[in-house]
């Protein structure tokens, strides 16, 4: 997910932002808090080479589906759409 005209300036020329991990946690707590109950109606894949499937079978798969939790890693935040919320 990106957040702000910048990232997504930098995205569209392909340099991925770094984030720094209490930047994520932030992120994270902002997105746990907007987006659990909200469902995937359409969207748009920026990098598609950073999926790990085909961008069809990925909009497949999430179209549809309804955020339960926002999970965080040590470097990226995952949005989980069929989670249990714990």
């Amino acid at each position: 997910m990106y957040v702000g005209q910048e990232a997504r300036a930098e995205a569209d020329q392909g340099c991925d932002p770094m984030a720094e991990l209490p930047e994520i946690y932030r992120i994270a707590q902002q997105m746990q808090a907007a987006l659990p109950g909200k469902t995937f109606a359409n969207f748009e894949i920026i990098q598609p080479k950073c999926l790990n499937l085909e961008p069809e079978a990925f909009v497949a798969n999430l179209r549809g589906a309804t955020i339960q939790k926002i999970k965080t890693g040590s470097t990226s935040n995952f949005i989980c759409p069929n989670c249990q919320a714990r």
